[in-house]
């Protein structure tokens, strides 16, 4: 049986700080975590300038970059390092490291805003496909369509 992570609610999937760590260290992926510094907002940077998180601070928004180019403006906080972003859409619903994560860190703790996770099982040799409405999802067998 193959494992899919959805999202059975509507919003879309999203995975919880904790759950993005726990994937980044299961696919020994560096990860440096940022968060908003509110108190830098001004008419360039309307929701604040992104800086550092050192361990032990406490952070209230926050952001896993490896993967995507992010915006030049969240750059300023240290010119010298290019990041990308990592995110929940970056992941394949099915790769051994994310449905390792959920089941290691408990579905409820794997969810970001607006979330509900949850593995499906079908069959190995089912060529499969997500689809969704406005963000519940469901996995579907893939069927011919013409148009």
């Amino acid at each position: 049986m193959s494992k899919i992570a959805i999202n059975i609610c509507h919003g879309g999937f999203n995975l919880s700080h904790k759950a993005l760590l726990k994937y980044a260290e299961l696919k020994g992926i560096s990860v440096t975590t940022l968060t908003v510094d509110k108190s830098q907002e001004d008419d360039d940077h309307p929701f604040g300038k992104w800086k550092r998180v050192r361990p032990g601070e406490e952070n209230d928004r926050y952001g896993i970059f490896h993967f995507r180019d992010i915006p030049e403006s969240w750059k300023d906080y240290d010119e010298t390092e290019d990041f990308k972003c990592l995110t929940s859409d970056d992941i394949e619903r099915n790769d051994p490291a994310l449905i390792e994560t959920l089941e290691t860190i408990g579905l409820l703790d794997c969810n970001g805003a607006l979330s509900n996770i949850n593995i499906v099982e079908i069959p190995d040799d089912v060529v499969w496909e997500i689809e969704e409405q406005d963000g519940n999802e469901w996995v579907s067998e893939v069927h011919r369509r013409w148009s």
